[in-house]
């Protein structure tokens, strides 16, 4: 078969892009999923939100502090607020104590009222479980308190960690592996309260790797009689998807500046 010139240069040009768009698509196929979801999260702005979004999260915090409030004087909320307010002092509200701790302590006390009842929102995967994307909101509302951030830069991080949360569950069976579903709120939390500080995409990958490093929590936490009152069991969940993400943005964050300082 005899091919004009122009016609197999064509063709030649159209092979090479063909065979450059799959080295691409490949090259991103293979990058660790932590640079990937830090690039999505380090994009993402209040511009990208419609209205309908930033009012349903508005929905979504009023009624997760409604379910806080409620659980204000349980004796196992009580105790985790003590245990925050032992702090020295900080930055982040403690809900019901009139008193501020430091992020994480703040966002661990005040995640575990939000959750105590077990009333806040969840979000059902077609195919894999169930999660409650509203534990995020106190890491959010803490950090957002500590560094000042706006309203819209609050808004911007909680819709982010709904999308992370829910949209992980939708790829991942994890329950099927031995892991328990609160898996995904780590690197959600992590990236949320990293976008709050206005972490680079860099960091934001470290601060997910920092967060799932020791923190995953496995099937076994339902599938056994740890607890006569499952609301402990809530509590327990509730600190490490919600207390060490926001931890390992918030050391992140320390580590960074401390290193600019020595230099």
């Amino acid at each position: 078969m005899k091919l004009a010139r122009r016609n197999f240069l064509h063709l030649a040009t159209g092979a090479t892009l063909l065979a450059a768009t799959g080295r691409a698509a490949w090259a991103e196929a293979v990058r660790p999923l932590a640079d990937r979801l830090a690039d999505y999260a380090d994009r993402i702005s209040f511009s990208d939100l419609d209205v309908a979004t930033v009012e349903r999260i508005k929905s979504h915090v009023i009624d997760t502090l409604g379910c806080g409030i409620g659980a204000l004087d349980e004796p196992p909320v009580r105790i985790c607020r003590d245990v925050a307010s032992m702090s020295a002092g900080g930055s982040s509200t403690l809900i019901g104590a009139g008193k501020r701790s430091t992020p994480d302590l703040a966002a661990f006390a005040n995640g575990a009222a939000f959750r105590y009842f077990d009333l806040n929102d969840n979000y059902a995967s077609p195919t894999a479980g169930t999660v409650h994307p509203s534990d995020h909101i106190a890491p959010c509302l803490a950090v957002a308190e500590s560094e000042r951030a706006t309203g819209q830069r609050l808004i911007t991080a909680i819709v982010l960690a709904y999308e992370v949360n829910c949209r992980l569950l939708d790829a991942f069976d994890a329950a099927t592996r031995g892991w328990d579903t609160p898996v995904y709120s780590l690197p959600a939390v992590a990236l949320a309260a990293g976008k709050l500080m206005k972490l680079p995409s860099s960091r934001l990958a470290q601060a997910v790797n920092l967060a799932l490093n020791d923190h995953i929590p496995m099937g076994q936490t339902r599938t056994q009689t740890n607890s006569e009152d499952p609301s402990m069991r809530h509590e327990a969940l509730s600190r490490r998807k919600i207390c060490s993400p926001a931890t390992a943005s918030y050391w992140r964050t320390l580590v960074t500046r401390g290193m600019r300082t020595v230099r």
